[in-house]
């Protein structure tokens, strides 16, 4: 007996941004807020870490805080449209563009006033970026939703 392989043909969209299942949507949730709720507990009780371990942990707990904010930055949403898609990518621009006007004026308060002006680590702006690009997408799908809502 002879087994057949049957596969879904992938849409235009889904060639052109591989996007990752939604079950990663929730595995990023869950350790995003696995992380800060670590950090709010270390930061109500104050645990001392060995300056030879700090310089380990902190890379490793902001990368592992990019990693979940990339799963759920970059996985399907439960019901997924061309609207979806171009939600997503727009907000993309969006949080891009943002975040390299306040890469590029942020210079500026140390002409306004601030005594030093410290360049941004690699992994604040990336988070920036996710954060806002995430708070631009659902902000946006909220947002439809209500103009969805009142026109019935």
């Amino acid at each position: 007996m002879e087994s057949k392989v049957v596969r879904k043909k992938p849409g235009k969209l889904d060639e052109q941004f591989n996007l990752i299942g939604y079950r990663f949507k929730k595995i990023g949730f869950m350790l995003v807020i696995l992380l800060i709720v670590g950090l709010v507990i270390f930061q109500v009780f104050p645990v001392a870490i060995k300056p030879e371990h700090e310089a380990v942990v902190k890379p490793a707990y902001l990368r592992l805080f990019i990693l979940g904010l990339l799963l759920i930055a970059w996985s399907r949403e439960k019901e997924e449209d061309e609207r979806t898609y171009l939600r997503k990518v727009k907000s993309l621009a969006r949080s891009f563009i943002w975040i390299v006007i306040i890469v590029l004026f942020r210079p500026l308060g140390f002409v306004l006033g601030q005594e030093t002006c410290t360049p941004m680590a690699e992994e604040v702006v990336i988070i920036g970026m996710l954060v806002f690009q995430i708070g631009m997408f659902y902000f946006e799908k909220y947002n439809e939703n209500e103009k969805e809502r009142s026109a019935v």
